[in-house]
């Protein structure tokens, strides 16, 4: 193997991990759900937010107050009979409003009815009890919230991490924050925000999306993910690239190898076994880097990043080999083989 070959393979190396940490990227930022059946969107206050000069704010200057926005936001829950919590990193507690079973069955909630929303909920936590609530009153030297149930604060969702309590949403004090809703009716809710002067920073869907979704995201939502999308392709020309350099500096020496007795087959393998050795060898610094890397994510989503990343050399590497292959084909022909 000569020098060329050589730096041309260590290029194909770098391009197929940084191929594999750009899926990771695309995966954690706009697929990865900590919440699994939880929709979520991040909404922030249009007249305090700075936007690229690329990007138009699509919002009015001045936003509606959080008391007309919740109610908006409960007469929402209400008509599509859904479960929507908001929790914003600067404040205690969690604001909720829930007209479906969601809360009661995921969280096991303790008296609660839907529709009713009086009091706080607190987390089934002895710790958390003992030093906050006394009496059936939470936070009784300052606050003194009436606590009418308790949640099971082990459930496996993110948000549960510093929700601290539940409160009903109407006594929200900002808009700003993210929410989580168990309704598929996004679009509306959404409109709603933007309509009263609000920025939607991003969209997760609970259900698994698409590729064509994925990528339609990707050129909507802001000049950052065009920058990423725009980023993958360069990537998969440079590797297309390089594998079609390597076939034709290599077209000479196939063919005098061909000449004495190579058949063309035999060309197509050794082609396989040096994507498979390269894939293999770029899986496994990608693997090391990943879930050294990458461990706020749970082990099954890195898994499924891995999984798409084998996907993705798989078919690069056929498509691409396949093309230089009868590029071979071809120049064989030409010369009578």
């Amino acid at each position: 193997m000569n020098i060329k070959n050589t730096v041309s393979i260590g290029i194909l190396f770098c391009i197929c991990i940084t191929l594999g940490l750009g899926a990771a990227i695309i995966y954690s930022d706009y697929i990865y759900n900590p919440n699994r059946n939880l929709s979520i969107i991040i909404v922030a206050d249009s007249s305090s937010m700075y936007f690229h000069p690329e990007e138009d704010s699509v919002t009015s200057n001045s936003s509606s107050l959080p008391e007309n926005m919740s109610r908006l936001i409960i007469s929402w829950a209400e008509k599509h009979q859904a479960t929507i919590f908001q929790k914003n990193g600067f404040l205690a507690g969690t604001g909720f409003v829930a007209y479906s079973d969601w809360f009661k069955n995921e969280l096991s909630i303790t008296e609660f009815k839907k529709g009713e929303f009086q009091g706080v909920y607190i987390p089934d936590d002895e710790g958390f009890i003992k030093s906050y609530e006394k009496d059936g009153i939470l936070f009784p030297s300052s606050m003194a919230l009436e606590v009418v149930g308790k949640y099971d604060n082990k459930a496996n969702y993110g948000f549960l991490k510093n929700s601290d309590f539940f409160y009903p949403m109407e006594y929200m004090s900002t808009v700003d924050g993210t929410y989580f809703t168990d309704s598929s009716e996004l679009n509306e809710l959404v409109a709603l925000f933007k309509k009263h002067g609000y920025t939607i920073l991003n969209i997760m869907e609970a259900k698994t999306n698409s590729i064509t979704k994925i990528i339609e995201k990707l050129m909507k939502e802001s000049f950052m993910s065009r920058a990423v999308l725009f980023s993958m392709v360069g990537l998969v020309f440079c590797f297309s690239y390089i594998i079609l350099l390597i076939y034709r500096d290599n077209l000479n020496r196939l063919w005098i190898h061909h000449i004495f007795g190579l058949p063309r087959y035999r060309i197509l393998i050794i082609s396989i076994r040096g994507a498979v050795l390269i894939s293999i060898a770029s899986l496994v610094t990608f693997y090391t880097i990943l879930f050294n890397r990458m461990s706020y994510m749970e082990t099954p989503d890195l898994y499924k990043i891995i999984k798409s990343t084998i996907t993705l050399y798989a078919l690069l590497f056929s498509i691409i080999n396949l093309i230089g292959y009868l590029l071979v084909s071809k120049h064989f022909a030409l010369k009578g083989g």
